[in-house]
Parts: structure tokens; C-alpha cells; sequence
């Protein structure tokens, strides 16, 4: 019997079990605190390009990619409801520029923590080498093969290789006495049988199980279920799960490769052993450059070390090992921009170095005497909404904030758990409650909370020493970003108050001089009254002087509120701007206006001099795109029913290019008016804001070939 032949006998062992990808609830409850181990290479080369200015994000992209431990990490985080933000996110570049370099640093120093002080870790110390070799030798070959026979899902196809045994690891460190089960193992297609005698399940479906945890829409999870299937079921399926079958096994095997197997990828079997060729050559490569050394023949399995007995525990050991937990979120903690981001990094941290996965946090409310989650984002609902009273009351979270100290409902003498408490349990899951203060030089700022089973808290009260060390870096964490926010808040204050200051200042000195050019031109006017025209413009100037006082008034009283009542008509308030500026905007630019005002009816409860501001801000733009000449229509539409609301609608239609639609949406959301489209840009953002102070709206279309279209809606002023 072939190498093959064998692969798919042996997995045929595997096709009536877990073919739903789910597992038990007592496997699933051990495996929550499991983890992935990386390679130390891979975990130092990341922390070095995350601490390098100078490295591109690409790079770190390149070597998180190349290890199954990290990669899985990674897009766990990135798809997390917490971060993820529509779209499913796949690549792992995509990945990092959502959690940003510093926090993938965390990432990666908190696993090399684990795998130093650890003792869970140390227990299930192994040689991954020839692991990580296979995963990497099987996404480069599902990526060749997925570009030969399907190029659109290549780099699918390259994450399914890298993933497709992960649930190995998970099972090693989750799962007691797996080592012993791969030591005796010695190939995969044993492994399998024996997990399925052992687990009822095998690691297919435990890693299949951990990608669904992502809810990444794709056959993804699929493809690293179905790798131990019999070819016959196979043929069937899908083509990434077909793609990920043939490379593990043809990666597994070293004689000629039999055409029905090339057949499932809709390739020849000589071409088929060429990709692999490449890709093992690929694999080598990558591993000599990473420095670390793996036989191409071993065994791709993890490889359980003989390991001596592990020492007591001493003080001087615990302190340093509580230190080392500390360091990895400390520069972290310092740096975050906001509590939704200080819960990511609390909760990732305490996930790899304590296995915890269910984690909550609650901040004090010194003034109101209340614990509250209320500015915590990333958590549940519930503890979003929750306030506990920070009194004696019969409370498992108070008492620890309040003695100081971690506590622990399965504790003896811990009392009986208060309604809070039972809704922080119910919001987190699990059998029992941890509450770990946050407390630093004398003052408390919260509480951690953490939903944990029996088993875990076993194993973690043995390592309350460094889990109480790593919650005062989490309070001094907290304590500095408050300190920050309130130094940020005074700076803003004093600047906010200089330039109240100045801006009174520069009212005052420019009214002088326009009220001096004011009184000169109601002299002026006196003088050449007998002149026809001359009035009528001097009037438009000393109104347009006087506008631009009130403007000037309006900035030197910064945060005060007109309580006049003000109507205006539309119609009107047009056709005298249209006397005024109607020949140097339009007529000398070539423009041809056309007009359709009502003779009543368009009255509006809106101030005169907004609106004016309004109406030349977009005549000047439209003016402007059309420099070559046009037309323009300005239409007035009153008596328009909105619901129980009358409004008066205002129609401007021009024949230029077009306002591009990206440009609008920018200046609509508030996002850079000034620099969206130059000074148009910055006139539109006050035509936004002037209609808005009017309780009005503007929206802006542009249909194709038909300039620019602005409708603007103003509530009609009551007869």
C-alpha cells in the first residue's frame, strides 16, 4: 500500500466523527485557556520590526504569515467583534493595520513571556521545528496550486496550509496528557486514530472549531476539517478544502504522486510534483533565513522534549517571574488612546499569560461611590449598563476593590455572591468569578473580572503573586492615561480661552475701521444723491460692511446663542442679491441664469444675513467651476409637506464638472472641509453649517453630465 493509499485509509478512521466541526462541552471548556506556541525565531523577529521605526508593515506582515501561531492570534483579534468593522478581514496585513504595531509587539512579547515563565508552558515544551516546517511547506504548496488551477483564492489557500494542523497545538496545551499521545504516535495518520479513541475527535475538527470561533465566512474552516477525509469524499467538496487536501497530502509523501490525486486540482501528477519541489524548496529557504533548523525528513508532528522535574518555586524566582509578565502590556498600557483600547490590551494579555479568555473590567466612580463599566467599550452590554455601589454590601467585586486583594467565588469562606456579581458571571460565562483590584499607590481605579472554571483557577493560584503584579501595571496604566487626559483637557481650556481673548480683540480693532468707512459712505452718499445708481450700490457695500461686522462679532462672541426669532424671504432676500452681484458672478463670466421664484410663499424662519452667506458661498463656487461659461438655475419651491413640517425648498443647478461625490461625503461627515476641495472645500463646510444652525438640511447630487445639484430645505415661518 502506497504512502497514499495509507494517508486515506488511515483517515477514513476519521470521516463519521466531528464531520460538524463542532466539539464536546468538557474538551471545549479545557481548550478555552489553550494556546498556540510559536518558535522563539519567529516571536523575536517580530519583536524587533515592531520596535523599528524604519520596518515596514509588509515585513512584519512576512514573518507573522509564516508562523501558524501568530497568524491564528492575529486574525482571531482582528475579527473580533470588538475591532472588526464590517468587512472580513483575511489577510494578515490587513490584520496589523487594524491592531496596530504596538499591540502585535504585546502580542508576541507576552507569548515569549509564557514560554519562559510559564510553567503550563514549560510542561508542553516541544521542538516545533518539523511542525513548523510542514505548515509552512503546506501553504506554500496550497498557495502554487491555487494559482495554477483557481488564482483568486491563493492567498485562502496559502492561510489554509498554514493553519490546517493548529489544532495539534491546541490540543497540546489544552488537552492533559497529549504530549504522551504524540510521543507515541510517531506519524499523523496514528495521531488521528488515537485522538479518536482518546478525544473522540481528532485535530482537524479542534482546529477547524477554532476558526469558526472567528466567524470568517469562507471554507476556510471547512478545509482544515475535511484534510483527514478519504479522497472518495473529497472529489466532492469544495475547491479550497480540495486545494488543502492534495498539499498536505502530497507533502506528506515522497514517491511518484498517481494522477487521480493530481486530477482533484486539475492538474497533471508531474506538474503537481514540481510545485511541490518549489514549495519545499520555498520552505527551507524561509527557515534558514528565520535561523531555525528542521530536518525535511522528521516527522510533522510537535516533538515532546524529556524534560527535567521544574524546580521549586522560590521568592526570588517569583518576583522576577512576576516582573517579566508585568513588562510586556507595561509600555502597552502607557500608550493607549482610550479605555476601549486599554480593555483590548488587558484582556489579550491576561488571555496568553493566565489562560484567562473571559475578562470584564469595572472602573471607580470616586464621586458618585459606584463601580461602572460605563466607559468601557469592547464588553458586553450588561457590564457596559452595570453600577455597583462602591458600600458594604454583600459583594464579591466590592470586597476586593475594598480589602485590596484578589478574590475568588470557589474560594472557601468567600461568602455568597451578590446580584451584581451573578450578572457579571452570567455576562462573562463560566463556573466562577474572579475580581482582581486595581490598585496603585494607595488608590483603587477599578476592577478586573474574569469568568474561569475549576480547573483553571487550580492552576492560576499557584500564580496569584504575578497576576496581582500585572493589575498594578494595568492601574498605573489606567491612573496615567487619566493624568494625560486631564493635562490634554487643561491645555485645551487655556488655548479654547486665548483664543476667546484674541478673537474679542479682533472684533473690536477690525469694528473700528469699518465703522469709520461706514459713516464715510453715508456721507458719500449724501453727497451724490442726485447720481441714479450711485445710491443703490453704496447701499450694497455699507450692507456688506456691515455683514462683515456681525461675522466679526460673531467670532469675538464665541459660545453665545442669538435668542431673536428671525424670517426672511427667500424669494426676496434672491433677487436683491441677484441686483447686486448677479453681473460681476454671472453675466461677465458668460453664465446664463434662469430664475423661478414664487411671488409669495417663500418665507423662511431663518436669520438674513446666514442665508446670504449661504447663497454667495455657492454662487462664487458654481461660479468658479464654470470659468468658460454656462448656466445656472436658481428655482424656489415654497409650500413643501415633510410629514407635519412645511418647508421651503431652495433648487441651485449648475453646468460645471461636478462636485465629486467622495469630496461632498467628506464635508457632510466633518472630516477635513478645508483641505477636501481648497477654498470650495472650506466655503461648502460653512454652507453646511449656517443650514444646519437654520434647523435645515442640504443635499447635494451630482447627476451625470448635469453639473452640481443643491437642494436645500429651511422650515417655512409661520403666517
Amino acid at each position: 500500500m502506497s504512502s497514499l493509499q495509507h494517508h486515506s485509509a488511515q483517515a477514513s478512521g476519521a470521516s463519521t466523527h466531528g464531520l460538524s466541526g463542532s466539539l464536546s462541552g468538557e474538551l471545549a471548556a479545557m481548550l478555552e485557556a489553550a494556546w498556540i506556541p510559536s518558535p522563539p525565531e519567529v516571536l523575536l523577529r517580530v519583536i524587533s520590526l515592531s520596535e523599528s521605526d524604519a520596518a515596514a508593515l509588509a515585513e512584519l506582515a512576512t514573518v507573522i504569515s509564516r508562523d501558524p501561531g501568530l497568524s491564528a492570534r492575529i486574525l482571531s483579534l482582528a475579527n473580533s467583534p470588538a475591532l472588526r468593522r464590517g468587512r472580513e478581514l483575511r489577510r494578515i496585513d490587513d490584520c496589523i493595520a487594524v491592531l496596530g504595531t504596538r499591540f502585535v509587539r504585546t502580542i508576541a512579547a507576552c507569548f515569549a513571556v509564557q514560554a519562559v515563565f510559564d510553567d503550563a508552558a514549560r510542561q508542553v515544551e516541544c521542538d516545533l521545528s518539523g511542525f513548523w516546517l510542514h505548515s509552512l511547506e503546506v501553504a506554500e504548496l496550497a498557495r502554487a496550486i491555487a494559482l495554477a488551477s483557481a488564482p483568486g483564492g491563493a492567498e485562502e489557500a496559502y492561510l489554509a496550509g498554514l493553519l490546517h494542523d493548529t489544532g495539534e497545538l491546541l490540543l497540546l496545551t489544552g488537552a492533559p496528557n497529549y504530549s504522551g499521545l504524540l510521543q507515541t504516535a510517531g506519524d499523523e495518520a496514528t495521531l488521528c486514530a488515537l485522538e479518536l479513541q482518546v478525544f473522540e475527535t481528532h485535530h482537524g475538527v479542534v482546529g477547524s472549531w477554532l476558526i469558526d470561533q472567528w466567524g470568517i465566512d469562507s471554507f476556510l474552516a471547512d478545509a482544515v476539517l475535511f484534510h483527514h477525509q478519504p479522497r472518495a469524499q473529497i472529489a466532492f467538496g469544495d475547491e479550497l478544502t480540495r486545494v488543502l487536501w492534495v498539499a498536505h497530502a502530497v507533502s506528506t509523501v515522497s514517491e511518484h504522486l498517481p494522477d487521480d490525486v493530481a486530477e482533484l486540482v486539475d492538474l497533471d501528477a508531474d506538474s503537481l510534483a514540481s510545485l511541490r519541489a518549489e514549495a519545499r524548496q520555498r520552505a527551507a529557504s524561509i527557515a534558514l533565513a528565520m535561523g531555525i533548523t528542521a530536518d525535511v525528513s522528521a516527522e510533522p508532528l510537535p516533538v515532546p522534549r524529556n524534560l527535567a522535574a521544574l524546580p521549586a518555586a522560590t521568592p526570588l524566582g517569583e518576583a522576577a517571574q512576576s516582573m517579566a509578565y508585568a513588562q510586556p502590556v507595561q509600555e502597552s498600557l502607557f500608550a493607549v488612546s482610550g479605555d476601549d483600547e486599554l480593555l483590548l490590551t488587558v484582556r489579550e494579555s491576561a488571555r496568553i499569560l493566565f489562560g484567562l479568555a473571559r475578562t470584564g473590567l469595572l472602573l471607580c466612580d470616586h464621586e458618585r461611590g459606584v463601580l461602572s463599566g460605563e466607559r468601557i467599550g469592547n464588553q458586553s452590554a450588561l457590564l457596559r449598563r452595570l453600577e455597583i455601589p462602591l458600600a458594604a454590601v454583600p459583594s464579591l467585586t466590592v470586597r476586593a476593590v475594598l480589602e485590596g486583594k484578589p478574590l475568588c467565588s470557589l474560594e472557601d469562606g468567600c461568602g455568597t455572591l451578590g446580584v451584581g456579581d451573578i450578572q457579571i458571571l452570567r455576562a462573562l460565562g463560566g463556573e466562577a468569578l474572579l475580581c482582581v483590584p486595581l490598585c496603585v499607590r494607595q488608590q483603587c481605579s477599578g476592577v478586573m473580572l474574569f469568568g474561569l472554571n475549576a480547573p483553571q483557577w487550580l492552576r492560576l493560584s499557584r500564580r496569584l503573586h504575578g497576576l496581582s503584579h500585572f493589575s498594578r501595571v494595568v492601574a498605573a496604566g489606567i491612573e496615567a492615561a487619566r493624568e494625560a487626559k486631564a493635562r490634554e483637557q487643561a491645555t485645551e481650556a487655556a488655548v479654547a480661552s486665548r483664543y476667546r481673548l484674541r478673537a474679542r480683540q479682533v472684533a473690536h480693532e477690525a469694528g473700528n475701521p469699518l465703522t469709520i468707512i461706514r459713516n464715510y459712505l453715508k456721507l458719500l452718499e449724501r453727497r451724490l444723491a442726485s447720481e441714479e445708481q450711485v445710491p443703490r450700490e453704496l447701499s450694497f457695500l455699507d450692507e456688506e460692511i456691515a455683514r462683515v461686522g456681525s461675522i466679526l462679532q460673531d467670532i469675538g462672541d464665541v459660545g453665545s446663542a442669538s435668542t431673536e426669532v428671525p424670517y426672511c424671504d427667500v424669494a426676496e432676500l434672491i433677487g436683491e442679491l441677484l441686483a447686486g452681484y448677479g453681473e460681476t458672478l454671472f453675466a461677465a463670466n458668460g453664465i446664463e441664469l434662469s430664475l423661478d421664484l414664487p411671488p409669495t410663499g417663500a418665507r423662511v424662519a431663518a436669520a438674513r444675513d446666514p442665508l446670504i452667506q449661504v447663497l454667495l458661498n455657492l454662487w462664487k463656487n458654481a461660479a468658479e467651476a464654470m470659468p468658460g461659461g454656462g448656466s445656472y438655475r436658481i428655482e424656489v419651491v415654497a409650500g413643501v409637506r415633510e410629514g407635519r413640517q412645511t418647508l421651503v425648498e431652495l433648487r441651485l443647478q449648475d453646468s460645471g464638472p461636478g462636485l465629486p461625490a467622495e469630496i461632498w461625503a467628506r464635508i457632510a461627515d466633518g472630516q477635513g472641509a478645508a483641505s477636501a476641495d481648497g477654498p470650495r472645500g472650506l466655503g461648502l463646510g460653512i454652507v453646511l453649517e449656517r443650514v444646519t444652525a437654520m434647523s435645515g438640511r442640504i443635499i447635494c447630487a451630482t447627476p451625470p453630465g448635469r453639473g452640481s445639484l443643491f437642494a436645500i430645505y429651511l422650515p417655512a415661518a409661520e403666517v
